[in-house]
């Protein structure tokens, strides 16, 4: 028997993430190599999680259901959950969406005799267009790695877990009301799940993630709470497991509360050590707003990560807000210790501002007092109130972002930079904004110097419940330079497959748009005019949007005849004619040593394009910033900032001028009836010297076009989107 379990343990080899592989220690190597026979370093070489090979199983019997206001946190459960289970042996098996249903493990099983378990909580919500979003889930799968790492559980793709999550809540987003303060509560959870009494790293893993509609924390409104400060037991302490999400610090904190509940407080505020130093509250972070007493000036204080308080996500998001709205107006910001007879004291002396605590399930929570040695220490709350102002505005701020209403970098939608993993070790950057599970996709390539974004979905296609894609061009940014083995047409063709593959595993979505400035005008029309066997999802086009459009220079032969000085060198005859790519290196050094700096790209852009601007572009340029709530600093930093990161890859740019001239699959004139049934909008600027002037041609040579001039430059399209993605729609609703 003994000699079959060793068998048994041998085949199950861990498939650790490297982050975890590099902490490790020697003694933890040698724990390795005696249960498993093996290194770590091998399992490193197992499956990683891949959420392109999920399936879903969709539930055949639908819950009803519940009304909003009878919600109970934790009570209610969507009809499906996510599922994936590591081997040791294999890593991490195929990720599935099943219905909701009960869990089949054996007595002996690890998680059930030595904890081996940690936990997420994070939440999905529904912003005004209908749209689904996530809070910062980064930070969730970061921390959830850090805690399955502690315990010798696997680690996986922060980045694939949230895709595959992003799945899951699409498929069950009829759970989530259409009411602010309602989100999904989301549970990711891994336990160990070896059949096992003896003591070793688990051999097998499940990691699943299920789901719960829940309504707001304060249905009626803030209602402050009183804590009592609990120095009889202790929660957490340095080196210990306090600062990771482990099912085994709840329980133990359970007495203590109810200890604290029999004496009319609702929570633990727990103090450590002799110096009484405090640290959390219950399951929350604690904040504690304060005069500073040497200073003068206004404080936000919470415990810093020392071991002894989870790093929370809301934690870091107050604290980033803070820094960012709050130091401006004098406010310091610390992550320092603090005792509690320094609370105290403050709070006599009248310095002691307000308290607040933070977590997923509140965002802040105000406390009214705390019991401290057989006295109620006062938190600043007068008797008609129940939040202070900092919690006040902490709440309004967070939840703003989270419901879309204000634009954020945390956002998943639009802000973040995803990246795909392609085959051959490349890989494709872009962002999405909008309804994951709509059935209508609109897919725009940026042009020249411009990476994947979508922060601002023009109001039409937010009307449309449009799911909008943006990825970074081949060479450009953080996408990897193309596969050079096969045509360029060919490898945007199965890149831009993959990605609609990932994002809609099963296919669900009806209806797709192509649309491009400039450069990006290239592989719109390449996968406009491709074969239905290179790019099946052409069948689902309705149109196409081009704007500043570049025409096919292998066909278009009088292309040169209209080109500015600069575009002549940069991409015409001469390109072609001189060898090694000689202008291209040469347009390389000039261009890399005025926009190699954020300050050299800014001034680069104002030269070249807002300095050019009439007065009619400039007024219409104002109204679309002030619409945006953008400042034009603002605009043109970000624009900056995005050429930078174009330029960290120069592959993309130095055949630009090959692609130009290449074959692109295609004579747009030579299109079959079903392909040219799909109508073209052709969009121009009269005063565009620096993008395509090749509307002519394009107008000439695609059969069911339209042609739109512009007033302005090269950006001014940019100003009139919501127009003219509304007359495309109505020619496609037309046709």
């Amino acid at each position: 028997m003994k000699s079959l379990q060793q068998l048994t343990r041998r085949k199950a080899l861990t498939g650790l993430a490297t982050p975890r592989l590099a902490s490790q220690t020697l003694a933890s190597q040698r724990l390795w190599q005696r249960n498993f026979g093996v290194t770590a370093s091998a399992a490193s070489q197992l499956a990683a999680l891949d959420a392109s090979k999920l399936s879903i199983t969709k539930t055949t019997t639908p819950k009803e259901l519940t009304p909003p206001k009878d919600l109970v946190f934790g009570k209610t459960f969507t009809d499906h959950m996510l599922t994936v289970e590591w081997t040791a042996a294999d890593g991490w098996h195929s990720p599935q969406i099943v219905p909701y249903q009960n869990l089949s493990l054996d007595p002996s099983t690890c998680v059930f005799h030595y904890a081996f378990e940690c936990f997420e909580g994070m939440k999905a919500y529904k912003d005004k267009n209908g749209g689904i979003r996530l809070f910062r889930p980064n930070k969730n799968m970061e921390r959830l790695n850090k805690s399955s790492a502690r315990i010798a559980l696997p680690t996986f793709d922060g980045e694939a877990l949230t895709k595959l999550i992003g799945e899951f809540v699409k498929l069950d987003d009829r759970f989530i009301p259409d009411a602010r303060g309602y989100s999904l509560y989301l549970r990711p959870t891994m336990i160990g799940t070896q059949k096992t009494l003896g003591v070793g790293p688990p051999g097998s893993a499940l990691l699943f993630v299920i789901a719960s509609p829940v309504g707001p924390y304060y249905p009626t409104g803030f209602k402050a709470i009183s804590l009592e400060a609990t120095d009889y037991a202790v929660r957490a302490w340095p080196g210990g497991v306090g600062d990771k999400k482990l099912g085994a610090n709840y329980a133990p904190c359970i007495l203590p509360q109810l200890e604290a509940a029999s004496r009319g407080f609702q929570q633990n505020l727990w103090l450590f050590g002799e110096e009484e130093y405090v640290t959390e509250v219950g399951t929350m972070n604690l904040f504690i707003a304060i005069k500073n007493k040497e200073t003068g000036k206004n404080e936000l204080i919470t415990a810093p990560l020392d071991g002894t308080i989870l790093e929370g996500v809301t934690r870091d998001s107050v604290l980033a807000l803070a820094r960012e709205r709050l130091a401006p107006k004098g406010w310091e910001i610390s992550e320092r210790k603090i005792r509690m007879a320094d609370v105290a004291q403050a709070a006599e002396e009248g310095r002691l501002i307000e308290v607040f605590g933070a977590g997923t399930a509140a965002i802040v929570s105000p406390v009214r007092s705390i019991s401290y040695r057989g006295k109620l220490v006062d938190c600043g709350l007068k008797k008609d109130e129940e939040a202070g102002e900092i919690a006040l505005q902490m709440k309004n701020w967070i939840e703003g972002i989270q419901y879309g209403d204000e634009p954020h970098a945390w956002r998943t939608s639009g802000e973040e930079e995803h990246i795909l993993p392609l085959p051959n070790y490349r890989q494709l950057a872009y962002a999405h904004n909008g309804p994951p599970t709509s059935r209508t996709v609109i897919i725009f390539f940026p042009g020249l110097f411009g990476i994947g974004r979508a922060p601002r979905v023009p109001e039409t296609c937010r009307e449309l419940q449009a799911h909008f894609i943006a990825p970074t061009l081949p060479g450009m940014g953080n996408t990897s330079t193309r596969d050079k083995s096969v045509p360029y047409q060919v490898s945007l063709a199965k890149d831009i497959t993959a990605l609609l593959s990932y994002l809609y595993p099963t296919n669900e979505f009806d209806t797709l748009y192509l649309s491009g400035g400039s450069y990006g005008t290239v592989p719109a029309q390449m996968l406009y005019g491709a074969s239905y066997e290179l790019f099946p999802a052409g069948r689902k086009i309705a149109g196409c949007l081009l704007i500043a459009g570049f025409s096919p220079l292998k066909y278009h032969k009088g292309y040169a005849k209209t080109l500015s000085w600069q575009n002549w060198f940069s991409f015409g005859p001469p390109t072609q004619l001189l060898p090694f790519h000689l202008l291209q290196w040469l347009f390389r050094g000039i261009i890399g040593s005025r926009m190699g700096t954020q300050d050299g790209a800014e001034a680069f852009l104002r030269q070249q394009i807002f300095s050019k601007m009439d007065d009619g572009e400039r007024s219409k340029f104002k109204q679309w910033l002030d619409i945006n709530d953008l400042s034009e600093d603002t605009f043109i930093t970000q624009m900056a900032r995005d050429t930078l990161k174009s330029n960290k890859n120069w592959d993309g740019f130095m055949e630009v001028a090959d692609v130009l001239h290449s074959d692109w699959g295609f004579e747009p004139e030579k299109l079959d009836d079903e392909h040219v049934s799909k109508p073209v909008l052709v969009v121009g600027s009269s005063a565009d010297d620096l993008g395509g002037t090749s509307n002519d041609w394009l107008v000439q040579n695609y059969r069911s076009v339209r042609l739109k001039l512009l007033p302005g430059g090269h950006i001014s399209a940019l100003f009139y989107m919501d127009e003219l993605w509304k007359e495309l729609f109505d020619t496609v609703l037309r046709t």
